[in-house]
C-alpha cells in the first residue's frame, strides 16, 4: 500500500527534504500531467537490504514520487545526460512562486506553481534495476 504526505506550507519544506535527500531522481520520468496541472518527479529510495550498484544507484530500491501541483510552468535543464541524479534539497522561493529540485550532479528542475503544495508518494514498488 503506497505511503504518502503532503505539505502545502512552505515552513514544513524540511519534512520533504529529510525524506528526499540520498534519493535518487530519474531524469526519464518526469512528466507534467496538464490536466491536474502535476508535475511528477520519479525517485528511488534505497532499500536498506542487500544491494548492487548501477550508475551509482543502489539496487533494489523503492519507487517514489514527487508530485508538486498547482505548476503554471516548468524548466528542466539535464545537460549531463546520465539519467540518475542524486538529490540533494528542495527549495521554494516564494517571490516567483518556484519549487527548484538542487542535485549533487547539476541538473536544474524547476516549477512556477500557483501555489505550494508538495505531495511524496511512496509506492511500495521495489524497482531491480
Amino acid at each position: 500500500m503506497p505511503k504518502l504526505f503532503r505539505v502545502n506550507d512552505p515552513r514544513e519544506i524540511s519534512r520533504i527534504i529529510e525524506t528526499i535527500r540520498d534519493c535518487w531522481l530519474d531524469a526519464n520520468w518526469i512528466a507534467l500531467n496538464s490536466e491536474t496541472s502535476t508535475l511528477s518527479i520519479r525517485f528511488l529510495k534505497p532499500t536498506g537490504s542487500e544491494s548492487f550498484v548501477v550508475n551509482r544507484v543502489r539496487f533494489p530500491a523503492i519507487e517514489c514520487f514527487l508530485r508538486i501541483s498547482r505548476v503554471k510552468s516548468f524548466t528542466v535543464e539535464d545537460k549531463q545526460k546520465i539519467r540518475f541524479y542524486d538529490i540533494s534539497t528542495v527549495e521554494y522561493n516564494p517571490i516567483p512562486k518556484c519549487v527548484q529540485l538542487r542535485t549533487g550532479v547539476p541538473i536544474e528542475i524547476r516549477a512556477v506553481v500557483d501555489d505550494f503544495d508538495v505531495t511524496v508518494v511512496e509506492t511500495g514498488t521495489v524497482v531491480e534495476d
